[in-house]
């Protein structure tokens, strides 16, 4: 993206900025700055819970990568057996135990992840 395109954003910003927050208080009166502060102090944490998302998203995605590894190597060996045998294809029983020990974890996640959304 071409940052000259977008620069007046430093002026423009701002400004808008000071005109809704002149506009709200010319509403409400000085109970602004108590919504204006809470807004400002909720910034860190919605940060900080962005992150552990993003973390978690990537943890998540690492684990998926394997499976699907795992799951097409169990395809392509079911391939060749029946191809060549001719023979019903073996069980799949790494499959199961893989899914079992990865699901508790993302349970917690999962919550990260509401609490994200709700803040």
């Amino acid at each position: 993206m071409h940052v000259s395109s977008y620069i007046w954003i430093l002026w423009s910003a701002p400004l808008q900025i000071a005109i809704a927050l002149w506009q709200l208080y010319e509403v409400i009166g000085p109970s602004l700055f108590a919504g204006f502060a809470v807004m400002v102090l909720m910034m860190p944490l919605n940060g900080f819970v962005a992150t552990k998302q993003r973390n978690l998203q990537i943890q998540q995605m690492k684990l998926k990568d394997e499976r699907i590894k795992l799951m097409n190597e169990v395809l392509s060996g079911i391939k060749v057996s029946v191809s060549v045998s001719g023979l019903s294809p073996p069980p799949c029983s790494p499959l199961v135990p893989m899914g079992r020990e990865n699901t508790g974890h993302w349970l917690t996640g999962d919550k990260v992840v509401c609490v994200g959304a709700v803040v």
